[in-house]
């Protein structure tokens, strides 16, 4: 089992390629998905763009679904730990990267938590450090340390999809999160009091 990504080639004033970005966001934002400019691209390869590779495999336009890209290029979309539920992207550099490891030290070495380094390519298009992503819904991003476990657990949707918790009553999220807002944690945590200077903001879905 390969965790290799499929590599996107755009051409910036593609019509095709601004679709194809927009249908593939949220393997994009999970790292399943590599965007490179076309002017990265091998020479005399391809004939358009959008174009995609995975391996030795290509293929080239507008796909209809990501599952229909994934099977064309023989991609099998299994995850590198099927016990994960969250990514973390973390920068070795970033004190905020590191508190937030320490505090997540139990769900991190229980498999809940899989770490991915800036060095990966899968964290190409992450933009702050640190960056979760659940696995569960790629389009749930959210960048900055959390104020403690169980509210990155709410935020992420777990309290009510297998993460047990004994201190926070269980709750679903909002039906509005899906709508490609900037929605602020209080919103998300029903009341919740927290730092938006410190915790940075839940972002559904926005590149």
């Amino acid at each position: 089992m390969s965790s290799d990504p499929i590599i996107f080639y755009e051409m910036s004033s593609c019509g095709f390629c601004k679709k194809a970005k927009e249908l593939l966001k949220p393997q994009i934002m999970s790292g399943e998905i590599v965007v490179k400019s076309s002017n990265e691209a091998p020479a005399g390869k391809f004939r358009g763009f959008p174009a995609f590779t995975y391996k030795d495999k290509i293929h080239m336009g507008l796909p209809k679904s990501y599952n229909e890209l994934a099977e064309k290029l023989g991609k099998v979309n299994l995850p590198t730990n099927n016990k994960s539920k969250i990514l973390l992207f973390v920068m070795d550099s970033c004190p905020h990267c590191i508190e937030t490891k320490k505090m997540l030290a139990s769900q991190i070495n229980d498999g809940t938590i899989e770490i991915i380094n800036m060095n990966d390519i899968r964290a190409k298009n992450i933009r702050a450090f640190p960056t979760f992503i659940s696995k569960m819904d790629p389009s749930l991003v959210l960048e900055g340390k959390p104020p403690d476990v169980n509210t990155l657990m709410i935020a992420m949707g777990l309290l009510n999809n297998g993460y047990n918790s004994n201190s926070v009553e269980s709750f679903q999220l909002p039906s509005n999160m899906m709508n490609n807002q900037i929605i602020s944690p209080e919103s998300i945590l029903n009341g919740w009091k927290i730092d938006k200077g410190s915790y940075g903001y839940l972002r559904a879905g926005v590149l």
